[in-house]
Parts: structure tokens; C-alpha cells; sequence
């Protein structure tokens, strides 16, 4: 798999990275969909933090759940979120139990259910084909995975305020 990962100050490269596998019960495999960079990202690729060996760069991304492990997975989805975060699922969840009082205490908002897409879908295109509302306003730059070094530039440089990337 492709994968953007720092190897210094203000050196970013996208390198082949052995492809994911789950080892752990609470292990999941995402295939992502698009990714963005981070402004907090900017922190190590300035020099912030001390890079001793080439690190994967990134959290910011949207993808489609492709294997899990034998669903600790939302458990550890939960914990993976910052306080405030959203964790959000769709589809029913089978087989799944989690601790109230660490989901209550986590901070963390879950939602879940069915897609409503269909219900909204209609409305949705024709207020962007009626340019009454530009979906891609949030991101002022988009450019393809492999150019994530010019994509980091950009934010570090000023020159754009979030990234898009596609791969």
C-alpha cells in the first residue's frame, strides 16, 4: 500500500508500506477513501518532535471498514477519539457490547443507524448543481496522494489551508 510517512524535518515522502493485516482481536483494516492533512500535523514536520526513524504521517481520513478482528473494534474506536470526537457506524452492529461507563466517560459522541442517503440525496445535488452550496468549500487544495510533500508545503507555506488528498 501507498502510505505518506516523515523521515526528517520538512521531508515527506509517500513509499510502499507492507500491506495491513489483522493480528488483534481488536485490529481493523481501512481502506481509504480520501485523507486530508492535519494542521497539527505541521508540529513534526516542522522539527517539533524528534525523528528518530521514518514514521507514517497522518489521521485525518475517510475510508470503508474492510476487516476487523474478532468488532473489539468499536471499543477501540472509541478509544481512539479525543474527548468531544464523533465515532459513527453505519449499519447494524452485531454482536457488539460495550462498557457504559467507559463509553460515558470517554467523552465520546457514537452515532449510528442506516444511511439515510436516499433521503437527502436528491435535495443535496440539486443545491450543488444549483451552486446554492460548493461541497468542497472545507478543502482549498486537492491533489493526489502521491504529491502529499507538496500537500504538506502548502499548509506549512501558507499557501493553502486544508489539503485534500485522493488516492
Amino acid at each position: 500500500m501507498r502510505a505518506t510517512v516523515l523521515h526528517g524535518p520538512r521531508d515527506v515522502r509517500v513509499e510502499d508500506r507492507p500491506d495491513p493485516a489483522v493480528e488483534q482481536p481488536t485490529d481493523a483494516i481501512i481502506r481509504l477513501a480520501a485523507a486530508c492533512v492535519c494542521g497539527s500535523d505541521l508540529w513534526p514536520y516542522r522539527g517539533a518532535d524528534t525523528v528518530s526513524e521514518p514514521a507514517p504521517m497522518g489521521h485525518e481520513y475517510v475510508g470503508v471498514i474492510e476487516a476487523v478482528g474478532t468488532q473489539e473494534s468499536m471499543l477501540q474506536a472509541i478509544r481512539a477519539t479525543r474527548a468531544g470526537g464523533h465515532v459513527g457506524f453505519v449499519g447494524v452492529s452485531h454482536d457488539v457490547s460495550l462498557p457504559g461507563r467507559e463509553l460515558f466517560y470517554s467523552g465520546v459522541h457514537l452515532h449510528g443507524g442506516p444511511a439515510p442517503v436516499r433521503r437527502f440525496l436528491p435535495e443535496l445535488i440539486d443545491l450543488i448543481t444549483s451552486r446554492t452550496i460548493d461541497p468542497g468549500k472545507v478543502f482549498d487544495l486537492t491533489l493526489p496522494l502521491e504529491q502529499a510533500a507538496e500537500a504538506y508545503r502548502a499548509m506549512d507555506e501558507r499557501r493553502a489551508v486544508k489539503v485534500l488528498l485522493q488516492p
